[in-house]
Parts: structure tokens; sequence; C-alpha cells
């Protein structure tokens, strides 16, 4: 596979023309924020719009609802003939399904289902997560690199995680981005 050249990127050769572009930088982030508010405040007049002409249709609907539900279970019978659990009326389709399965614990919540399971050792139905706790570790890292840093010349310090093959990565690089103005909007 051949490689492909990119395109050669234009850089500033003086400060003059680094400042021009900084100052176009500038000029078009403004007009991008300035955008992205107008996008902004159209989708929230839109939203607020949408939802003022919900409310009352929403309310029809659930008032519906609760409406046909007595009405069904009494006349469960003679409209599905027993055979079924809804039917197809007016257009709808009213009945009965069966909602989602779940597991229940009687004496409390997942963490006491958890704790139960595990003292009638019952291990196979716990989940147990493992997973780095890479704040702990950064912490470590940075204790060990101070001691090495502090120890006494020729003293032999200890460095765990290092010697396992962790470190501290920490990248550099560049950003461009607006002075920020009063008064100015951010994009």
């Amino acid at each position: 596979m051949a490689r492909v050249r990119s395109p050669a990127q234009r850089a500033p050769q003086t400060i003059e023309q680094a400042q021009a572009l900084c100052v176009r930088f500038v000029e078009r982030s403004a007009q991008a924020a300035l955008i992205i508010q107008a996008r902004d405040e159209t989708i929230a007049a839109a939203n607020q719009d949408a939802d003022t002409e919900l409310v009352p249709i929403t309310a029809e609907l659930k008032d519906i609802e609760r409406q046909l539900k007595p009405f069904f279970a009494a006349k469960f019978d003679e409209l599905t003939g027993g055979k079924r659990k809804s039917i197809e009326l007016g257009g709808c389709y009213l009945g009965y399904r069966l909602d989602k399965a779940s597991v229940t614990f009687a004496h409390g919540k997942d963490d006491d289902m958890a704790v139960t399971l595990r003292a009638a050792e019952m291990t196979d139905y716990v989940r147990t997560k493992h997973s780095p706790d890479k704040v702990a570790i950064m912490k470590a890292l940075e204790a060990e690199r101070d001691a090495f840093v502090l120890a006494p010349d020729g003293a032999t310090v200890p460095l765990p995680l290092h010697d396992m093959g962790f470190a501290i990565k920490q990248g550099e690089s560049f950003f461009l981005e607006r002075v920020g103005q009063s008064g100015a909007i951010e994009p």
C-alpha cells in the first residue's frame, strides 16, 4: 500500500503573520459562537412550543387510558372470548401483556441480596467486578516519585508500582482559544 502524503501546512513566518491569524481566529470563533447561540435559542423555542402543545394532549391520552382500563377489565370475556389477552378496537390495541421479568428479594435490596447469597455460599449468583482504582494508583505513583526524589544519594528506595510497569503518563498538546472578554459569547 502506497503512502499518501498529507498536504503541506502553511505556517506563519513572522510574528505579524501569526498575530493576523490569531485575530482571524478570534473573529471566526466569535461568529461560530453567535451561530451556536442562535441555533440553541431556536431549538429551545421550538421545544417550548412543542411542550406547550403537548401538555393538554398528553393529559387527554392519560385520561382516555384511565377510562378504558376498567372498561376492558369489565368486558374482558365479551371482548376476547376468553381466548386472548388483547384485542383491536377502534384503531387501537388494548389489553394485557406481561411486563419485563425481574428478580425481587423479600428481605431488602440488591446489596442485601448479594450478602445473603454470599452467606449461603452461593457465589455463582453474585457478580464481582474488578477494576483498577486509577486515582489511588496515581497517588501511590506520585508518592513513589516523591520518595525517590527525596531519598539521600545512594539510598535504595523500593518502587513496587513502578517496577511492575506502572507509570504516570501526561502529554502536552497545543491549544488555541479566544481570550475571554466581558459580554462576549463563548462558543
